[in-house]
């Protein structure tokens, strides 16, 4: 099913590629991160200080070994889901801490709430695949709640699942657990989502857990909702 909503004419498009080349080339990133920074200048990256540059040619040079689509491999292989071409896909919310009853009460989220949205994930034909943070549960410590959202992602639906990379932690515990289900990870299982961070940066959180998955062969969503 194809559910693209066209919103920009190409011009419009090519104008905002050309506007983020120039941020890119000029301004640069900030990557507070030195084993990143080190991947950089083996490539031939221009780096001053913490900040990347990234000129044009280099990175039209990287887009074209992306390939125009992937699959992603669910536990149910009736259920792998192809990402890319005209294709998109859809998955429930990310990160709410709270829950609004249908009272109208407004409660702290628990890892009961996530079991029942992950059953509904399951039963749901408008959902493609899994939020690896369908809620925040505040009844689990936070360093183990990546654990215990994981499980409930592989074990209560069949779809496919995406990655915590709220730290490095999370990010080697998802490899781990995958390679617990599927095996060697020979092609995509997951998808993950690494958020920036404003103005024109990077969390070192968000760039170990990049690290981590890229070098596991999965993949993860550049997300532009600055926090």
């Amino acid at each position: 099913m194809n559910r693209a909503i066209i919103s920009f004419e190409r011009s419009t498009l090519d104008n905002i590629h050309q506007y983020s080349l120039d941020l890119l080339s000029d301004t640069g990133i900030r990557f507070p991160n030195q084993k990143a920074l080190d991947i950089f200048l083996d490539r031939g990256f221009k780096v001053d200080g913490e900040t990347v540059y990234f000129d044009r040619e280099s990175i039209e040079t990287a887009l074209e070994t992306v390939p125009e689509a992937f699959t992603i491999e669910a536990r149910n292989p009736e259920k792998s889901i192809t990402i890319g071409g005209d294709l998109y896909r859809t998955a429930p919310g990310y990160g709410p801490p709270f829950i609004i009853e249908s009272s109208g009460e407004k409660r702290h989220a628990l890892l009961a709430d996530a079991h029942l949205f992950y059953k509904l994930v399951h039963t749901s034909k408008y959902l493609d695949f899994n939020s690896s943070l369908v809620v925040q549960p505040h009844d689990v410590p936070a360093e183990q709640a990546h654990l215990d959202l994981l499980l409930a992602a592989m074990t209560l639906t069949d779809k496919p699942i995406m990655g915590s990379s709220t730290s490095e932690r999370a990010a080697v515990d998802t490899v781990q657990m995958a390679q617990i289900v599927w095996g060697a990870l020979k092609q995509p299982v997951m998808i993950s989502l690494i958020n920036s961070l404003s103005p024109l940066q990077y969390a070192t959180e968000m760039i170990d857990s990049l690290m981590v998955f890229a070098f596991s062969g999965q993949p993860v969503i550049i997300h532009s909702s600055c926090t």
